[in-house]
Parts: structure tokens; C-alpha cells; sequence
């Protein structure tokens, strides 16, 4: 577009802002510019989001490695629908992946059967703002080094081994009863599977015996 078009574009949004009926003073067009500046940037914002997340699509979308590393700042990151991961073998896997994020400011629905390495290394990720899992998803190092969370939201099943936030040891006590209560039921399974749930020490040393033991009248030892 260019500077003419551009001045012209923003001439037509101010008389559709004013209605044509008032003058367009020096002052006025200041503010109706910005007006128009921001909306614009909000349009765009919406329209790249909308685009990339596919518009909230219940079926999911591939988010592999999706934010992972600097990809986004805190600024740009701006998602504007929960993050639904397709049931795809790898479309939850990586998601933040050593990321600089420090929030996902949307809940995460793990639609994946794999949410293996999802905060891999998210050294600076804080807030968790929800973590919906399916009975058969799986966990593999899906928060090794993730030092500093601090709220961690989960909702759903926990049906598999190997779910461990040792390296969390920020985790507010809500966050860690989340946990615990998500566990899976598994006193009547006679596969003759031990069940563990990994919180670490640190982590456990904030739960009551009462607490701990709800995982354990579940069949799950805590580790």
C-alpha cells in the first residue's frame, strides 16, 4: 500500500468515525488516528491468531515445537483460544520446548497421546493456566527443568506413568492437589503395574499425610 493510500485509508476511517457531521480539527485527528492505529493492530492481531490457531477447531491442529525456543516473546504471544493439540502422534509434543514464555495465558487440552518434552526446558515458564489430559496420555519428560512454575492447573485423567514435576519445586500446593486429584483410580487393575506419580520432595513436603494418602487409597505411590 502506499503513503497516499495508506493517508486516504486513514481519512475514510475518521469521517466513518465522526459520521461526516464534525469538523476534523487538529486535535480530533490525533485521536481518532491512534483510534483507528489501534483497532487496526487489534484486527491484525486477531486475524494472525485466528489463522494460526485455526480458529479454536475442537478437532486440535499440530503444535509441535509450536513455541518453542524465542519464537515469541511474552509481547507476541498472545494466543486468543485454548491451545487443542490433534490426536496426531506428535501433536503435543514440544509445544514450549526451552521457551522464553513465561505464561501460556490459555488453558492446553492434550489431545495427543504424547505430550512427551511439551515444557521441556521452559526454564522461565511460570503459570500453567491449564492442563486437560486423557486417560492415555503420556508424559515423558514433559517438564524436566521446568525450574520455575509455579502454578501448574490440571484437569482431566492421569492414567499413565511417568508424570513428574521434581524440578518444579515453585508448585503451589492448589497446583499440586490438582495432581493428586486427577490420578486415576487404579485399585481394581491387576496387571501388576506400579503406578507412580513423581513430585519430589520438595513438592511433597507441602501435601499432608491425608493428601499424599488420597494418591495412595487410588493405588499410586508418590514419589
Amino acid at each position: 500500500m502506499s503513503v497516499n493510500e495508506k493517508m486516504t485509508a486513514i481519512a475514510d476511517a475518521i469521517r466513518d468515525k465522526t459520521k461526516g457531521t464534525e469538523p476534523l480539527t487538529l486535535d480530533g485527528m490525533a485521536t481518532e488516528i491512534q483510534k483507528v492505529f489501534e483497532e487496526g493492530k487489534a484486527t491484525e492481531r486477531d486475524e494472525f491468531w485466528g489463522g494460526l490457531q485455526d480458529y479454536g477447531n475442537e478437532i486440535g491442529r499440530n503444535y509441535y515445537y509450536f513455541f518453542a525456543y524465542t519464537r515469541f516473546t511474552d509481547a507476541l504471544y498472545n494466543p486468543e483460544y485454548p491451545i487443542i493439540c490433534s490426536e496426531v502422534a506428535n501433536g503435543g509434543q514440544n509445544v514450549f520446548y526451552n521457551t522464553c514464555l513465561t505464561d501460556t495465558k490459555v488453558p492446553i487440552y492434550a489431545n495427543s497421546l504424547n505430550i512427551g518434552g511439551m515444557f521441556y526446558r521452559a526454564r522461565q515458564m511460570k503459570y500453567i493456566r491449564g492442563l486437560v489430559l486423557k486417560e492415555s496420555t503420556t508424559f515423558a519428560n514433559a517438564f524436566t527443568e521446568c525450574n520455575n512454575l509455579e502454578k501448574l492447573i490440571v484437569s482431566g485423567i492421569i492414567g499413565q506413568n511417568g508424570f513428574n514435576v521434581q524440578w518444579s519445586t515453585k508448585l503451589t500446593h492448589d497446583s499440586l492437589m490438582s495432581i493428586i486429584n486427577a490420578l486415576e483410580d487404579k485399585t481394581a487393575d491387576t496387571s501388576g503395574t506400579e503406578w507412580i506419580v513423581t513430585l519430589g520432595d520438595e513438592n511433597k513436603a507441602k501435601l499432608t499425610d491425608s493428601e499424599l494418602a488420597i494418591a495412595e487409597n487410588r493405588g499410586w505411590t508418590v514419589k
